[in-house]
């Protein structure tokens, strides 16, 4: 009953409904190690509880201990038996446990019989965890079969777990035996009926599960499999203000006995122009049309392998586009809020082909200022390409006049209208860069035709000189940004007091440092040398890196005394240093600086005559590695187009000869082959 006592006590009324029917067992079990587990992790049913009525939710968890821990101050204590143990298991007293809740199914589930359940999702394989060390006491981590399972008959079941959160490393547990009894139909009735009640009570926001899961009333209904329990789930999917809720309906919607009964009233919601559709909506619509199919649904995973298609899968796939369809059929008959997110979340959302967003573009123009910021803000980024039109520039002219604090941002609206009208733009980006406060980046703005803004001078110079005294010591100033739109925008005449200001300041941090060195080196590219000796730059790879951005924003080159610095390093220096230099000096150094990159790959060729196996082994010395990857970098970029330079296509086609390399090979094979673009 500990989880009773961590809710609040309106709470406690489902949850006791819902376990009536179950006996708690003694807790302190016996369970038997996996053979290959050493006891470090074993299977427990929580709190004991190993009898459960179908539909109820069933939690067992994976115990992790480290029988063998010693604190390290008491290292010196071992007993000949710790001693041996240790021995045994070299990894004692330093194991690792991702100790992270997904919330979804992470652990390879076995159950014995085959018979009377399935699985109706995948195992997760999340890119991320957060990893605890045990220690001189046990970890316990949750795991909801009813998360990955259903079980529709009843009868005696026995569950083990192969888990890979001891040290990244497979481990399967003991075996416990859980039984399962039937629940009558009028006792169901009667839960649904107090869990409704439950999840309409204004205290249901109150009554946040262990571990950080949702509200265990709609976990509960969400596991119940009934006709009343399907029409219950629907009508909480369709309560968009409750949208914990909502979460924990869609993962039960597996559970649900009669799936034609819960599709009919999840089309029937769709397809009603009165509602709103989006994507919970559409998934539950998809997901139980896979579960009438008899197909598991997929994990969360990093990467997914290609399968080919099934014939069900294409049905599945023409019923997804056939539900699409008459939504876009139905825009004529919506209005207001609803045919604006409506026709947001078509655009956003819904992957619609093209011919359907031909007909949605249209309403997503004339209805954009009726959308709410964050919708404006995630068109005007993602969807931009799609929604692109000069339509559009009232709205963000109208976005800009908002007062701050009304809007997400300043930056896409300003972006996009700079994009489809740059004159109306300008007055706005000289607000923006004078005042103090704006968080507008650089390069939001930095796409405005002007060379300069003159205008600027004054608010930029009174900002720089303010904030260049630095209290912090680790040399962060509050104006970074303000550096780089300085070194895109400011014209020359503050030039003296920048470099004063530069001169005055040796603790400024290399992101501003090299916002301001482009700026100074614009207007006297002599002063270059002074500012970034080449003795410095391999200390300064994040100052090139921010000089570059300002370079990049005004399509600018490096000053000559660089430029003469980084040719010195592809001719005379190391593979690394060399390879550092090539990158940035192809970027923004001149056609007169390619020369040097062909004579350090026609000697790098030279140096490895011969010897071209140890080039591309794939276990490389140091050497040879660092050699290998200034070699691909100096094909690669004098091969392209699209940088500093363009050789003749005579003496690419020559370079494209000396690739070496699997990756080349097959490259070469294709004639052409690599994009223009590297």
């Amino acid at each position: 009953m500990q989880l009773l006592r961590t809710l609040p006590f309106s709470c406690m009324i489902s949850v006791l409904l819902a376990g009536s029917s179950a006996t708690a067992q003694d807790p302190a079990i016996s369970p038997t190690s996996g053979a290959d587990s050493n006891g470090l992790v074993r299977l427990e049913a929580k709190d004991g509880q190993t009898h459960f009525r179908l539909g109820d939710l069933i939690t067992l968890e994976l115990v992790f201990s480290n029988p063998g821990y010693v604190p390290p101050s008491e290292s010196q204590k071992l007993t000949p038996i710790q001693r041996a143990r240790q021995a045994a298991d070299s990894l004692t007293g330093q194991h690792n446990i991702n100790g992270t809740d997904y919330g979804d199914l992470a652990d390879t589930v076995t159950i014995t019989p085959s018979a009377g359940w399935f699985q109706w999702q995948g195992k997760s394989g999340h890119d991320y965890m957060s990893i605890e060390v045990p220690t001189d006491h046990e970890i316990r981590m949750p795991l909801v079969l009813n998360q990955g399972y259903v079980f529709r008959e009843p009868g005696h079941y026995e569950i083990s777990v192969t888990t890979s959160r001891l040290d990244n490393r497979p481990l399967t547990t003991n075996s416990i035996g859980l039984d399962l009894t039937a629940r009558a139909a009028d006792e169901e009735q009667a839960l649904v009926r107090s869990l409704n009640a439950q999840l309409a009570s204004p205290l249901a926001a109150d009554c946040s599960g262990p571990w950080g899961r949702g509200n265990p009333a709609a976990e509960q209904l969400a596991a119940l499999p009934g006709d009343d329990a399907v029409r219950a789930k629907v009508r909480w999917l369709l309560a968009e203000e409750q949208e914990d809720v909502r979460q924990e309906m869609a993962g039960g919607l597996a559970a649900s006995r009669n799936y034609e009964l819960q599709l009919q009233l999840l089309e029937d919601a769709w397809r009603n122009p009165q509602h709103t559709p989006d994507s919970k909506i559409r998934n539950a619509i998809e997901n139980t049309r896979a579960f009438q199919a008899g197909k598991m649904r997929p994990g969360w995973q990093m990467i997914v392998d290609p399968q080919a298609p099934t014939s069900t899968d294409h049905r599945l796939a023409d019923e997804s586009h056939a539900d699409l369809q008459a939504i876009v059929d139905s825009l004529p008959q919506r209005s207001g809020q609803n045919l604006a997110d409506t026709a947001y979340f078509l655009i956003e959302f819904a992957n619609v082909d093209p011919a359907q967003q031909a007909a949605v573009r249209p309403v997503v123009l004339s209805e954009f200022e009726q959308m709410d910021s964050m919708e404006q803000g995630m068109l005007l980024g993602n969807a931009w390409q799609r929604i692109r039109d000069p339509l559009l520039v009232p709205a963000l002219r109208t976005m800009l006049e908002k007062p701050p604090g009304e809007f997400v941002g300043y930056g896409p609206p300003l972006e996009r209208l700079i994009e489809l009208d740059p004159a109306s733009a300008k007055p706005y980006v000289v607000r923006e860069i004078c005042d103090p406060h704006s968080n507008v980046p650089m390069k939001q703005m930095s796409a405005l035709p002007d060379g300069t803004l003159p205008e600027t001078d004054a608010c930029l110079l009174r900002q720089m000189t303010a904030n260049a005294p630095i209290d912090k010591p680790n040399g962060m100033t509050p104006w970074p940004e303000k550096a780089l739109i300085a070194g895109r925008f400011a014209s020359g005449a503050i030039y003296p007091q920048v470099l004063a200001l530069y001169r005055a300041h040796p603790e400024w941090n290399d992101t501003v440092r090299g916002a301001t060195i482009a700026y100074l080196a614009r207007w006297h590219p002599e002063v270059a040398a002074e500012l970034l000796p080449s003795s410095t730059l391999s200390k300064s790879t994040y100052l090139l890196f921010t000089l570059n951005n300002v370079l990049a924003a005004r399509h600018g080159i490096y000053p000559e005394s660089l430029r003469l610095a980084l040719r010195a390093w592809i001719a005379q220096g190391s593979d690394n240093e060399a390879e550092q230099a090539l990158y940035n000096l192809s970027k923004f150094g001149t056609q007169d600086d390619a020369a040097v990159a062909v004579a350090r790959l026609e000697r790098l060729a030279s140096d490895w005559n011969g010897r071209a196996a140890e080039l591309t082994s794939p276990t490389p010395n140091p050497e040879a590695q660092a050699a290998f990857q200034l070699w691909q970098e100096l094909v690669l970029s004098l091969w392209s187009k699209e940088g500093a330079w363009v050789l003749p296509d005579a003496e690419r086609h020559r370079i494209k000869r000396m690739c070496l390399g699997t990756a080349c090979q097959n490259w070469a094979s294709d004639g052409e082959g690599w994009s223009e673009s590297r």
